[in-house]
C-alpha cells in the first residue's frame, strides 16, 4: 500500500494553472527511477532521520513499480482542483506540493518526490 501512496503522491502533483492533463511515459518512468532511487538510499541506510543519525537499513525493500490504475485515480482527482484529500484513512493518498512551473513534468516529478523525501 505504500508504494502505491507514493505512486498517487506523485502524480497528484502534477497540476498547471490552466489546466491539467495526464503523464507522458518519461515522467512515469521518473516517478519510478526518484522514488526507487530515494528508497534505494534508505534500504541502504544512507538516510538520515530529523535528529541527523541515519535510519536503519531496511530488511525487505519493495521496488516500486508505476501504476497506471493510481494515475487514472490521481488524475481525475487532480482535475476536480479540490485542495483536500480523497478518501482520508483510506489505503491511498495525497500530499501536495506547489511549485512555479517547470519545463517538463519529470523535472517537476524530481523536485516534488526530492522535497518530500528531504
Amino acid at each position: 500500500m505504500f508504494i502505491k501512496f507514493l505512486a498517487f503522491l506523485t502524480l497528484a502533483t502534477i497540476m498547471n494553472n490552466e489546466f491539467t492533463q495526464a503523464i507522458d511515459k518519461a515522467a512515469r518512468e521518473a516517478v519510478d527511477y526518484w522514488h526507487n532511487y530515494y528508497r534505494t538510499e534508505l534500504a541502504a541506510g544512507r538516510v538520515k532521520n530529523y535528529n541527523g543519525k541515519l535510519m536503519p537499513k531496511a530488511k525487505d525493500m519493495k521496488k516500486m513499480k508505476f501504476s497506471m490504475e493510481l494515475e487514472k485515480s490521481a488524475q481525475a482527482w487532480a482535475d476536480k482542483c479540490t485542495y483536500s484529500h480523497s478518501d482520508p484513512g483510506g489505503n491511498y493518498g495525497e500530499s501536495f506540493f506547489a511549485t512555479t512551473k517547470y519545463e517538463n513534468d519529470s523535472y517537476a516529478i524530481q523536485r516534488s518526490i526530492t522535497a518530500w523525501w528531504g
